[in-house]
C-alpha cells in the first residue's frame, strides 16, 4: 500500500449530509409498523453505513500519520462493505442517486489526488467497485434491450416463414409446383466471409510455440491445398484424399479460432463461417433448413472459386449436441442428421470443414467420427508461453527490452503457468499500467507479480477439457502387475 498525503489536501469522503439523510431514512424505517423482516433490514443498513462512515474516518486518519499497517488493515474492512452498502442504499432510495452522488465525490478527490493511475491506492478500489456495479446495470439493461429486439425480430422472422409454409401448402393443394429457395442476402444473415483485419494473424508465424500441431496440420491440409498436383499424384499412388475436416478442442482462450483463421490464411483460399446464433428456428426442421441453405451457398461459392473452400464451425457443441436415443429430442436429432449428411458431402463440394468447441465430450459420436483429424489445443507449455510473450511484447516500444532479455523473460515463462494465450494478453495488458504509472518506463518482468497474483482465479483446470476417452481411469495404474 503506498501512502500519498492527504494533509494539504481539501476536505473529501463520503457526502456526510447525503449520508445523514439516508441514516435518518433508515431509523424513520426502523420504527414504522411494518414487518419484522422490512424493519431489521432497515436496521441493518443503517448499522452497516455507519460502520463504513466510522471505517472511512479511521481510514483516513491512518493515511495521515502514514500508518501503512493500519491503512492496509482499514482498507481490507472498507473497501468491500462500501460497495456492498452504496448499492443496497441506493436500490432502497432510488430518487437519492446515492450511487452516483459518491461515486462522484471519490472520483473528484481521486483526481485532485493524482490518483486515477495507481489502482493499488484503496480510494480507487472504491471508485472501481461502485463503477463495476454501475456497468453491471448498464449492461444488464442493454441485454435486455438487445433481448426484446431480437424477440421482435424473431416474430417477424417466423411470421414470414408461416407465411411462406401457408403459401406452399396451398399452391401445392392447388396442384401447383414451387421449388422455393432463399435469397443470397437471407443466406448471408446465416454465414459470413472471413475476412481478416488488424487483429487476425497473418499465418503459422503468428501463433506462438505449438509446433507439433502446426506441422501435422500443415503436413496434412496446407500442404496437400498448396500443391494440388502432388495431392493428386498421392491419391493415385497411395489412396491420400482431402480431410473433410479437422476439430480443434480444449479450453477457452487457448487459440482455436486465431488457429482456424492462420489455417486458412496459410492456405490462401477463401473462408466461410456459420454463424451459430443465426442458426434457429422456431418452427417444425427450421434449424435443418438453415444449415442446409447455408452450406449450399458455401458449396455454390467453392464452384463459383474453383478451389477448395474452408467451412468453420466454431462452438460445435452448441450445433452438434449428442442425440437423445428416446427421440425426445427430435428437432436436435433431424439437426444433428444435417450436419452429419454434410460432412458425408462436403469432400465431394470442395470443402473442408474447420470446427472447434471448448465442450469435445458433448459433441455427437457420429460427428466426430467423420472428422479425419482432431487435435487438443490446450494450455501454452512453457516455449508456446514464451513465444506469446515474445509476440505480445515486441508489439509495443516499451515491451522490446523485456523481449530480448532472456533471462529476465524467462522469469514471466515461469509467473504465467497455468494461464491460457488470452490470459496472457490480459497481463501484459495490466503489467504495462503498472509502467506507465511508474514514470512510462520500459515493462519490466516484476510488474507481472502483482497481476498474477490477483488473477489466479482466471487459471483453468486443464483436464476438465480433455476428451473423458483420453483420460486414464480412476483408480487404475498401467504398472499394476496383479
Amino acid at each position: 500500500m503506498r501512502i500519498h498525503s492527504i494533509a494539504n489536501s481539501p476536505t473529501f469522503g463520503y457526502d456526510k449530509k447525503l449520508n445523514e439523510e439516508v441514516n435518518r431514512k433508515l431509523r424513520k424505517a426502523e420504527k414504522q409498523k411494518k414487518s419484522p423482516e422490512a424493519r431489521d433490514t432497515a436496521k441493518y443498513l443503517r448499522e452497516m453505513n455507519e460502520y463504513c462512515m466510522r471505517m472511512e474516518d479511521s481510514l483516513r486518519a491512518a493515511e495521515k500519520h502514514h500508518d501503512e499497517n493500519r491503512v492496509d488493515l482499514y482498507d481490507d474492512l472498507f473497501t468491500i462493505p462500501k460497495s456492498i452498502i452504496v448499492d443496497k442504499i441506493n436500490e432502497r432510495f432510488p430518487a437519492l442517486d446515492y450511487r452516483r452522488r459518491e461515486l462522484e465525490g471519490y472520483k473528484k478527490e481521486q483526481k485532485e489526488r493524482h490518483l486515477e493511475n495507481d489502482e493499488y491506492h484503496w480510494l480507487s478500489g472504491v471508485v472501481s467497485n461502485i463503477s463495476k456495479t454501475i456497468e453491471y446495470d448498464e449492461a444488464v439493461a442493454a441485454a435486455q434491450l438487445d433481448i426484446n429486439e431480437e424477440i421482435l425480430k424473431t416474430k417477424k422472422e417466423i411470421e414470414q416463414e408461416l407465411n411462406d409454409y401457408k403459401n406452399g401448402a396451398a399452391d401445392e393443394a392447388n396442384g401447383i409446383s414451387r421449388t422455393k429457395t432463399k435469397s443470397e442476402k437471407d443466406v448471408k444473415n446465416l454465414v459470413e466471409k472471413f475476412i481478416p483485419n488488424e487483429f487476425s494473424p497473418t499465418g503459422f508465424e503468428s501463433i506462438g510455440g505449438m509446433d507439433d500441431i502446426k506441422s501435422d496440420v500443415y503436413r496434412k491440409l496446407v500442404y496437400p491445398i498448396k500443391n494440388p498436383e502432388q495431392a493428386e499424384l498421392d491419391r493415385i499412388e497411395y489412396g491420400k484424399k482431402f480431410p473433410r475436416g479437422i476439430m480443434l478442442y480444449g479450453p477457452s482462450g487457448c487459440g482455436k479460432t486465431y488457429f482456424m483463421e492462420a489455417i486458412a490464411l496459410e492456405s490462401g483460399i477463401p473462408m466461410y463461417k456459420f454463424k451459430i446464433s443465426k442458426i434457429g428456428s422456431s418452427l417444425v426442421n427450421g434449424s435443418s433448413r438453415q444449415i442446409q441453405d447455408a452450406y449450399n451457398y458455401v458449396k455454390n461459392q467453392a464452384k463459383a472459386g474453383g478451389t477448395p473452400v474452408f467451412l468453420m464451425m466454431d462452438e460445435m457443441e452448441s450445433m452438434t449436441a449428442k442425440r437423445d436415443s428416446t427421440g425426445k429430442n427430435s428437432e436436435d436429432n433431424k439437426l444433428v442428421g444435417t450436419l452429419l449428411q454434410i460432412l458425408d458431402d462436403a469432400r465431394g463440394d470442395n470443402i473442408i470443414v474447420l470446427g472447434a468447441t471448448n465442450n469435445f465430450d458433448l459433441v455427437d459420436n457420429a460427428i466426430r467420427s467423420r472428422i479425419d483429424q482432431k487435435f487438443y489445443l490446450g494450455l501454452p507449455d512453457d516455449k508456446t508461453r514464451e513465444s506469446v510473450l515474445t509476440l505480445n511484447l515486441n508489439s509495443y516500444p516499451k515491451g522490446k527490452a523485456l523481449a530480448a532479455n532472456k533471462e529476465e523473460l524467462a522469469k514471466v515463462v515461469n509467473l504465467t503457468r497455468g494461464f491460457s494465450n488470452r490470459d496472457i494478453t490480459v497481463l501484459i495488458d495490466k503489467a504495462s499500467d503498472i509502467a506507465i504509472s511508474d514514470g512510462r518506463r520500459d515493462i519490466q518482468a516484476d510488474d507481472f507479480i502483482m497481476p498474477v497474483q490477483k488473477n489466479q482465479n482466471m487459471k483453468i483446470k486443464e483436464d476438465a477439457f480433455r476428451d473423458k476417452s483420453s483420460r486414464p481411469s480412476i483408480g487404475f495404474s498401467i504398472n499394476y502387475n496383479g
